[in-house]
């Protein structure tokens, strides 16, 4: 892997935006990339952290234009994955406000998320054929043709200042597991690392002079140098790339891993990274990098007017839903780890709307808090992005304990509504069920059979999870558990109560 010099002076940059002018001059080229946006247009109403107003789609597109008037001809545009999922205004419009606005704003390529297969691979190809720019994923090919889909390209060779740099994505293996099984299973994800350095190879330097990554491949930060997960190693085993720019897990970080610069901007278009490489064309290699992640925030750019028309255009016609009134919450409801009241929430809502004796959800199904003062659909649709639908079952209590068994291997635990249970992490061979009891404090019998649900994801083995699948009599009610949600807040709003939900021990943990 090549050594790169990670610059942190702004008096040496200063001096390198003078350069290029000549023939034999040295290049500076600018890499900007987003990540896991998830539909995040509008500006959210602070930055987490500073209370500064966060900036959304017009401010950050005001953004790029600055820098490309300040790098003319040598600006590159690129996004990781995680475009369309996780907003009303998205959602509710098909994704096409995503595809409409970074077609304005003018991006180069991206890469292909695990989310982007939410709603399953057509979804994807529809957003595919509306986007000037390719979606990238050299490591996900069909099973039946063992090629990438005709829809999606492996790699883009964008050409600047007389430099071609291949930009090749790659999406994470995790995918088969994550998503929507019925959606990943007609596609086979390879290990990205050796895909990558295959792509590397092939391109390199015959077709391309350099080439960076453009992955949804997550990782964790370990201080403000150094990073751990599948993207430093990732990272580590390929050689010859100038650049990786990541995504997935949502974190912020600007590093170098064995000379290369490696980013990820956080999520939902609050930051952006922005990673300069300095060319050289006697050399023809990268001599020089900076990396650093920058906010987005209205207070220090004004939004573009294009843009921000654009989406308040595509507000105006998602808003009657978006602003449709469903309660008051006099407290937050909030979101965390373990058992949360957004959780009891949401397995109560179903469960009653069901008439079952049980409803389990995965932490993964979760997103967001509910606010304090007036809830609205938009709320609930941030809580429960994914359109899930219930799936109920008949389940001896032993059937029961042994799915929960599987899923606290796998996840941890799942939120529930009409049970209470310790998950033992002590056990031998993995965690153990105990004490599982039903809400009026008796115990589960092993033998007896429950009307138990799970939501859609779950129940084909999303996150692994392998204690719903292919049960007999299995019945998919086709009902969205975000709409039974939307409809039990209503439902307490019109009986004159406000929206209030608390942690009450449903699930406990024995270490």
């Amino acid at each position: 892997m090549r050594r790169a010099s990670l610059l942190l002076g702004c008096a040496v940059w200063a001096f390198l935006l003078l350069s290029g002018c000549g023939e034999k001059e040295p290049v500076r080229l600018v890499l900007l990339s987003t990540n896991d946006i998830h539909g995040a247009l509008e500006a959210p109403a602070s930055d987490p952290g500073t209370e500064r107003p966060a900036g959304g789609a017009a401010v950050f597109a005001s953004r790029v234009r600055a820098i490309r008037e300040e790098a003319p001809g040598r600006v590159i545009l690129l996004d990781a994955g995680d475009i369309f999922q996780g907003s009303a205004l998205s959602d509710r419009l098909d994704g096409r406000p995503m595809t409409a606005v970074m077609n304005a704003i003018g991006y180069d390529a991206a890469a292909v998320g695990n989310h982007e297969f939410d709603r399953g691979a057509s979804f994807l190809e529809e957003r595919a054929g509306e986007a000037r720019f390719p979606f990238l994923a050299a490591n996900l090919v069909e099973k039946k043709t063992g090629t990438v889909p005709a829809w999606l390209r492996s790699h883009r060779i964008v050409e600047r200042a007389g430099v071609r740099i291949a930009v090749i994505g790659l999406i994470t293996p995790e995918t088969a597991r994550i998503t929507l099984p019925s959606a990943a299973a007609p596609f086979t994800f390879r290990d990205p690392a050796a895909v990558a350095q295959e792509k590397i190879d092939a391109l390199l330097p015959d077709s391309a002079d350099a080439a960076v990554l453009l992955v949804h491949v997550g990782g964790d930060t370990v201080d403000e140098k150094r990073i751990r997960g599948p993207i430093e190693e990732l990272t580590r085993r390929v050689r010859g790339e100038s650049a990786v720019l990541g995504g997935h897990t949502h974190r912020t970080f600007a590093v170098e891993v064995d000379g290369t610069p490696v980013v990820m901007a956080g999520s939902s278009l609050r930051a952006f990274a922005r990673i300069d490489l300095l060319w050289d064309r006697g050399e023809k290699r990268v001599v020089q990098t900076e990396a650093r992640i920058l906010p987005v925030r209205a207070d220090s750019f004004p939004p573009d007017p294009e843009i921000d028309e654009m989406v308040r255009d595509f507000a105006e016609e998602a808003g009657p839903l978006l602003r449709r009134p469903l309660g008051f919450a006099p407290a937050a409801i909030e979101r965390g780890d373990g058992e949360c009241a957004v959780a009891n929430l949401l397995c109560d809502a179903v469960r009653s709307g069901l008439g079952l004796d049980a409803y389990f959800e995965n932490p993964g199904g979760i997103r967001a808090s509910l606010p304090e003062g007036e809830i609205t659909y938009a709320d609930a649709h941030r809580v429960m992005p994914f359109d899930n639908t219930a799936v109920i079952f008949s389940m001896t209590g032993r059937a029961i304990r042994e799915a929960l068994e599987d899923a606290a291997a796998r996840t941890g635990f799942l939120h529930v509504s009409g049970l209470t249970y310790a998950v033992d992490r002590r056990g031998p061979g993995g965690p153990v069920i105990r004490n599982l009891r039903e809400a009026d404090g008796s115990l589960v019998e092993e033998g007896r059979v429950y009307r138990v649900g799970v939501n859609s994801f779950v129940a084909e083995g999303g996150d692994g999870i392998e204690g719903f699948l292919r049960l007999p009599g299995a019945k998919n009610t086709m009902i969205l558990t975000r709409d039974l949600l939307i409809r039990a807040l209503e439902k307490r709003t019109a009986a004159g109560r406000p929206i209030e939900a608390k942690v009450e021990g449903r699930v406990r943990f024995l270490d």
